[in-house]
């Protein structure tokens, strides 16, 4: 990532930020420019859509999400973030649905091109006031907007904004602001912001799990299990069936049962009218723990 230091400041010269506050980073594909506007008291919350970038920067985040912006469980669920940053072409329905993640009076930030202003108009004029709108380059826009309480279109400001997109001249160039214009309020942490599970994390905790390893213990059997030929699927059963196979196979742990199930026939004869048979099954039931913690039965 290059670091255009004059744009980071002109954007930060906007903004007035509090003793503690919380940015909520929608899609995150690459380290980009929020983390060089926010200032040390600001807690970082993004979504990582796939696994590799999600590994090598889930530990610049203060959470990291595996996953879209649609798919993190936070609590509590009436949570809202004091800011939220853009920097990806996102479609309407995406924009309304994060934005109803900002806290009212919170702040936007929205780094796209052009058309997006357009496409976007009736949503940002319903979800946001002070909407302000500067051109960085020949290609990208900056769009800032401050989270409304009450959501209602204004049709006069999505014509403002829309019309932007086809008068492009009249989008003024981003320039140092002698003031901040938008204070970012205040926000405490939440108390869950989770994604995807995640294997490796699910695996490392298993691993290091106390419980686990006491399962294991009580499962492992020091009893020699290597038959000098190969055994039949009866020998098999039969092992299983006395417990000889439970215990620790390749991190799974493994547990032979016996169960006995009935089953009914009911017959009817003219003679003798409704005959009811019951029938005892057995069947081996082996169940497994896997070293990712789920259960299966075969």
């Amino acid at each position: 990532m290059t670091i255009d230091r004059e744009y980071i400041n002109k954007v930060k010269s906007f903004i007035q930020f509090p003793q503690k506050y919380t940015v909520f980073i929608p899609e995150l594909y690459a380290k980009n420019d929020i983390f060089e506007i926010v200032d040390q008291n600001a807690e970082l919350y993004g979504c990582i859509p796939d696994y590799d970038t999600y590994y090598k920067m889930k530990n610049e985040l203060t959470k990291a999400a595996l996953g879209t912006y649609y798919e993190p469980r936070i609590q509590p669920a009436n949570y809202r973030f004091s800011m939220i940053y853009i920097e990806e072409d996102i479609s309407p329905s995406a924009l309304e649905f994060i934005s109803k993640r900002l806290v009212s009076g919170g702040l936007l930030i929205y780094k796209t091109e052009p058309y997006y202003l357009f496409r976007n108009a009736a949503v940002l004029s319903t979800y946001y006031s002070k909407i302000n709108i500067y051109k960085i380059n020949r290609y990208k826009i900056l769009i800032f907007g401050e989270k409304k309480k009450y959501y209602t279109e204004t049709k006069k400001e999505t014509e403002r904004l829309e019309n932007m997109y086809y008068n492009e001249n009249i989008i003024p160039e981003l320039i140092f602001s002698p003031e901040p214009i938008y204070t970012v309020p205040p926000a405490d942490s939440p108390k869950q912001f989770v994604g995807k599970p995640d294997i490796k994390e699910i695996e490392k905790h298993i691993a290091e799990s106390n419980l686990y390893e006491k399962i294991k213990e009580q499962t492992r059997v020091n009893l020699l299990k290597n038959p000098i030929m190969p055994l039949h699927l009866s020998h098999l059963g039969l092992l299983l069936t006395t417990g000889f196979l439970d215990g620790e196979l390749e991190g799974h742990i493994v547990k032979g049962t016996v169960v006995k199930t009935k089953t009914r026939d009911v017959e009817y004869k003219k003679e003798k009218g409704k005959i009811t048979r019951e029938k005892e099954q057995v069947k081996v039931v082996i169940k497994i723990l896997t070293k990712e913690g789920e259960i299966i039965e075969i």
